[in-house]
């Protein structure tokens, strides 16, 4: 079964020192979904200009399709600045009024969201109109049974309470880290230990699953009062600025992709993929198209990407999730 999947929102040049390096999380969950196998694709917006040409061309080369890439005219690519401290600390930059604020429904992207088993999105992309009433509507028109994974990713001042309690109305999953869980915690008022807050949320807006990152503590699952958790394999950190994550698949498309898979084929059997959730550095996970394969064998990561350790825990936690 080839899955149908699409991340919604940002694409983007991070500046590096370095120099620049393609980023943005729905284009980082499309990428990963086509490595593993799905038809995905990212409906996104860059500008009339040469990093926009290069976005073009690096989404092309991965077979990704081109009519979700809408063009802007005026605003320009979306890219954000990464300047380093004396002490190699970055600090980000997110460029306002660029071409992915400016996010229209076509009806390339109403088709997609039609035929989509799952939508990755986040607040960023959201930021400002027309992006943010486009995303919730592609959103609200997605079949019933799609996951609509909100993979909150809170940058700088760039949300606000009614975005997030939009989204996650509009979302039955929902992926956070442990510095987002407290700035939620407040907006909502939610009590209690950092548990007590992810059953609270998935009650209040009915989630099917909560994942919370944990750094290099982990990660915990949460779905329909079960609770499973666990551990990272130790990464030797070579760049504080571009993150340890690339050679890990992406924790949320490996978990949407087992729920999916499970689901149109009526099993609960046991799946023994070997995926472990990426360490969460609280920056863009970059995406490393350069060293891709084009055409990847279906449903079946590359080598690179397959762990030693297998999350049994997790395992048992997603296959008794409803199949409906």
């Amino acid at each position: 079964m080839s899955l149908k999947v699409i991340g919604i929102g940002e694409v983007l040049w991070d500046l590096l020192p370095a120099g620049p390096q393609l980023g943005g999380a729905p284009a980082n969950f499309a990428y990963h979904a086509r490595a593993l196998g799905a038809q995905a694709g990212v409906v996104t917006r860059v500008g009339r200009d040469a990093l926009g040409q290069d976005i073009q061309r690096r989404l092309a080369a991965m077979r990704l399709p081109a009519d979700l890439v809408q063009v802007d005219e005026a605003a320009p690519t979306g890219t954000v600045t990464v300047e380093l401290t004396g002490e190699g600390v970055p600090n980000f930059t997110i460029h306002e009024d660029v071409a992915w604020d400016h996010l229209q429904l076509t009806d390339a992207s109403l088709a997609a969201a039609h035929a989509a088993d799952a939508l990755c999105f986040g607040s960023l992309a959201q930021r400002a109109e027309p992006s943010r009433g486009t995303i919730q509507q592609l959103l609200r028109q997605s079949p019933p049974v799609a996951l609509r994974i909100f993979d909150i990713n809170l940058r700088q001042h760039f949300h606000s309470r009614r975005v997030i309690e939009t989204s996650l109305q509009l979302a039955n999953v929902l992926k956070l880290n442990d510095g987002e869980l407290p700035v939620l915690a407040t907006l909502f008022e939610l009590m209690g230990n950092s548990q007590m807050q992810v059953a609270a949320l998935a009650q209040r807006f009915d989630l099917r699953l909560v994942a919370l990152t944990l750094g290099p503590q982990g990660s915990l699952l949460y779905q329909g009062g079960r609770w499973s958790k666990c551990g990272t394999q130790p990464v030797q950190v070579a760049d504080t600025v571009v993150p340890a994550t690339l050679s890990q698949p992406p924790w949320r498309w490996a978990c949407c992709a087992k729920w999916i898979w499970m689901r149109s084929t009526s099993r609960r059997t046991k799946w023994h993929g070997r995926f472990a959730p990426a360490p969460e550095q609280h920056l863009r996970c970059l995406i490393p198209f350069e060293n891709s394969s084009p055409d990847p064998e279906p449903m079946r990561p590359p080598q690179s990407l397959i762990l030693k350790h297998e999350l049994q825990d997790t395992d048992r936690a997603i296959a008794d999730l409803p199949i409906s």
